[in-house]
């Protein structure tokens, strides 16, 4: 076990400073340490320290870091093709994910808006109060 950080994440934080603005990162005597690989609930930064994820990635990984059943949803996925323009042409991939949802909501809640991210589903959720 090295110390933490490590001499290969001190040096990727050392190129990371040069490309990146330094508020953005978070780091101090004790942090970053570079993720090289994870699997599970394990983590392996980039000095081959080994670490018990007790985060899930801010629950990004509820499942664990590279879970099989993801991993073969996520390979049908890019077979059936990477991406569509979903509002403009849109996926099949698109409708069945709107009736699955759908299908466990309440009877009151019929429609689903699909959105990349937090902010976006808020500003659609405020567009679409004012305008109901």
């Amino acid at each position: 076990m090295s110390p933490i950080p490590g001499p290969r994440s001190k040096k990727l934080l050392k190129k990371l400073r040069a490309v990146e603005c330094a508020q953005i990162t978070y780091a101090d005597k004790y942090f970053p340490l570079f993720i090289e690989s994870a699997s599970g609930a394990s983590v392996t930064d980039a000095d081959g320290n080994r670490f018990l994820d007790l985060t899930s990635f801010f629950a990004v990984s509820g499942l664990g870091h590279g879970a099989p059943v993801v991993r073969k949803a996520a390979e049908a996925a890019f077979a059936r093709g990477w991406h569509a323009m979903g509002d403009v042409h849109p996926h099949a991939v698109k409708v069945e994910a709107a009736e699955a949802i759908v299908s466990v909501l309440p009877k009151p809640l019929g429609q689903v808006f699909l959105s990349a991210n937090g902010s976006d589903a808020v500003e659609t959720a405020l567009k679409a109060a004012r305008k109901g």
